[in-house]
């Protein structure tokens, strides 16, 4: 059977829902949406590998430790390679959701950058009491989103530029494989049920 992304969406969503039922979520994160998307792939069959980077994972000579990815995956139909995020309120001043919208969009082009033959997601998981979205609000807005790499420095949505961190930058350079395509697309395939507590993107390359 073929990944089926809203499947896959509403099991994190799921798994997220049974963490704050047992009050597990005050110490959820990024790292540990890695074992419900695991373990998922796992069950239908994916040899499931987690924290490589690029070269490994590619089977390249150089870029070691530049680009890790959180998941990548195998099965007979190819290569999957999946960035996760988590959404949950900051502390301190920060009010609202901790994570930069500039983060997102580094792991989109982390996505976008290999030229190899493979499927993108990108897994956007909230802890309940998030009820705004700013950090993925551009991709919500349309069903399919164009993000536009003008450099190695910055992704472009719609005339709103997001900039990466030096590290993520130097990153892409170091590699020196034809860096970011100019553009990628962006597709909103499962927004984790009703509750909306998970929301599964596939980053499309530009050919």
């Amino acid at each position: 059977m073929n990944l089926q992304p809203k499947e896959l969406g509403d099991a994190v969503a799921h798994w997220l829902e049974y963490k704050t039922i047992c009050g597990f979520e005050s110490l959820l994160s990024e790292a540990l949406l890695v074992t419900p998307i695991s373990e998922y792939l796992i069950g239908k069959g994916w040899q499931v590998s987690a924290e490589r980077d690029y070269r490994t994972v590619f089977g390249r000579n150089l870029g070691a430790g530049y680009l890790n990815y959180d998941i990548d995956a195998v099965r007979n139909e190819g290569k999957l390679i999946v960035e996760v995020k988590y959404l949950k309120i900051g502390k301190g001043k920060d009010s609202g959701p901790a994570i930069a919208t500039g983060r997102i969009f580094e792991d989109i082009a982390k996505l976008a950058f290999p030229s190899d033959m493979c499927r993108r997601l990108l897994i956007v998981g909230r802890a309940a009491n998030v009820t705004s979205y700013s950090a993925i609000g551009t991709l919500l807005g349309s069903k399919k989103s164009i993000v536009r790499f003008p450099n190695s420095a910055e992704a472009r949505v719609d005339e709103i530029s997001y900039k990466f961190r030096d590290g993520i930058t130097n990153a892409i350079r170091a590699l020196n494989e034809g860096g970011l395509p100019s553009l990628c697309e962006v597709e909103l395939l499962s927004s984790g049920e009703s509750d909306r507590r998970a929301f599964v993107f596939e980053v499309s390359r530009s050919t």
